[in-house]
């Protein structure tokens, strides 16, 4: 039973996670409502997790959110 559930694969809708990065870089201020519920490792693609995390720390450290500020510190994390 245990190997059955571990094998099984996660809950995942790409549609629902570009939804929620959309979101944020459309309207930044939605930000206080999603990050108290999603976390980076929520994201099942790689690619919107490492955009995620881009926001996230963005976010803990205050400072603006937008495309281009998120681009920027995905070329800093060494994403893109």
């Amino acid at each position: 039973m245990d190997e059955e559930l571990l094998s099984r694969q996660q809950p995942q809708s790409l549609e629902a996670e570009q939804a929620v990065l959309g979101s944020i870089l459309i309207d930044s201020r939605c930000i206080t409502d999603v990050v108290g519920v999603v976390k980076p490792e929520d994201f099942y693609l790689q690619q919107n997790r490492e955009i995620y995390e881009a926001i996230y720390t963005m976010f803990n450290f205050s400072q603006t959110i937008d495309p281009v500020t998120v681009l920027d510190k995905l070329k800093e994390l060494g994403y893109y």
